[in-house]
């Protein structure tokens, strides 16, 4: 009697230990899925790290580090992803593989996984246009050194990109906002969101004065990709929903 005891509370520790495990996946899933991807990758983590190595994990390790640029471990992820036993893996993480491995400037690796996806999606644009090239490291060669590129000193350790020229200004694209306030981190990242901002210039053509535009223009979430009428009354930009 005591020894069927002892088996019964066993098995209740067994399923709560197991409940309590279901319940981690399912937190981290519906971070995923709200592409709260930063918090997401730390949930895997810990999940990772308790002993849990399902197929959906190691997927979604790799896409939320891909996602955010982080290839280092995206390739970690995805790598361990193919390497599970009988995992049936759709094509697109052979290319995602092969990219995170290229910009780790592993070139040859990432045009076996390259060819691997050319050989599962044939008729993918994709493929077709690296059996077509796959002399790209010859090419970008032989087309390397005809400009000079440098730092122009409106750089911040963060994204800044898309520029455009205004009024003899440089209008761009940055996350560069402190973003201190809960409500204005991007949880795709944990950063900030993208604002607009406006650099002067001044006669011998540096860019100096950076100043963020008005609130008319940036608002909670990014706006990005500033394109004007040759008139300047107009600006085309882009921003994203919320």
């Amino acid at each position: 009697m005591k020894k069927t005891g002892y088996i019964f509370c066993g098995l209740a520790v067994m399923a709560m230990m197991a409940s309590a495990q279901d319940n981690k996946v399912k937190k981290a899933d519906t971070k995923f899925t709200n592409y709260a991807y930063a918090s997401a990758i730390q949930s895997y983590e810990e999940l990772v790290k308790d002993g849990y190595t399902e197929e959906e994990v190691y997927k979604n390790l790799g896409n939320a580090n891909y996602l955010n640029a982080n290839y280092e471990e995206a390739s970690s992820w995805y790598g361990k992803l193919f390497a599970l036993e009988g995992a049936d893996i759709d094509p697109e993480y052979m290319y995602r593989y092969a990219q995170t491995l290229k910009s780790l400037e592993n070139y040859t690796e990432s045009d076996t996984w390259m060819n691997k996806f050319k050989s599962a999606k044939a008729n993918d644009q994709r493929a077709i246009t690296f059996g077509e090239n796959q002399d790209y490291l010859e090419q970008i060669e032989e087309r390397s050194g005809r400009y000079e590129l440098k730092n122009i000193g409106l750089n911040s350790k963060v994204s800044d990109f898309a520029p455009s020229f205004y009024e003899e200004g440089l209008v761009f694209s940055t996350a560069r906002d402190s973003g201190l306030l809960t409500k204005n981190i991007h949880k795709w990242n944990n950063g900030s969101f993208l604002n607009l901002y406006k650099a002067e210039q001044d006669g011998q053509g540096n860019f100096t004065d950076v100043d963020k535009l008005s609130n008319i223009l940036n608002k909670k979430t990014h706006e990005s990709s500033t394109a004007f009428t040759k008139d300047g009354q107009t600006m085309y930009f882009t921003r994203n929903n919320s």
